[in-house]
């Protein structure tokens, strides 16, 4: 029962430094391939696949228009096991309940630049790649809409998902 319960201390705090080392992980690559700055909680294993993160907040400033920051409470966030048989993490879903999203252009600035911003580079996945984000409950604040204007909306649920293949993504809104 003792060596048990060591083996399962020891499985305990490895697979705490594994959460750790995933978080930078993720963190980097983020920053690497959007720009993104990402702040998160403590990281929790949530069942077989899953992660549970507490106090996500995700900032994604560009050069051409509104920066986008998005503050969630909790996300729980699933991983692809086949991707990751394979050595490859892969989220395959996102959920980001209660979680608020915020755009704000710098007054004076432009919306958007169709010759400063390239959608394809910046969120460039391959036609393998699907994926799934969805939110209950959650709210939008759009800020310097027109001058110092912002519009609010709250109490929405959205899922936006992409299946293997596709090179369409499907959004609904409610």
């Amino acid at each position: 029962l003792l060596i048990v319960t060591i083996l399962f201390a020891a499985g305990a705090l490895f697979a705490r430094y594994k959460l750790d080392a995933f978080r930078e992980e993720v963190e980097a690559r983020l920053e690497t391939r959007m720009g993104a700055k990402l702040a998160m909680g403590t990281v929790h294993i949530d069942g077989v696949r899953g992660l549970r993160i507490d106090s996500l907040e995700i900032e994604v400033p560009t050069e051409h228009g509104p920066s986008i920051h998005v503050v969630s409470p909790e996300a729980l966030v699933r991983i692809d096991l086949n991707s990751l048989f394979t050595g490859k993490v892969v989220f395959d879903q996102i959920v980001l309940d209660n979680a608020t999203f915020i755009i704000e252009r710098p007054e004076g600035a432009d919306w958007y630049n169709p010759e400063g911003f390239d959608l394809n580079e910046t969120f460039a996945l391959s036609a393998t790649d699907a994926f799934r984000v969805r939110g209950e409950n959650c709210s939008l604040e759009v800020r310097n809409v027109v001058g110092a204007t912002r519009i609010d909306v709250k109490g929405f649920d959205f899922d936006i998902y992409r299946l293997v293949e596709a090179h369409d993504l499907t959004a609904r809104l409610e």
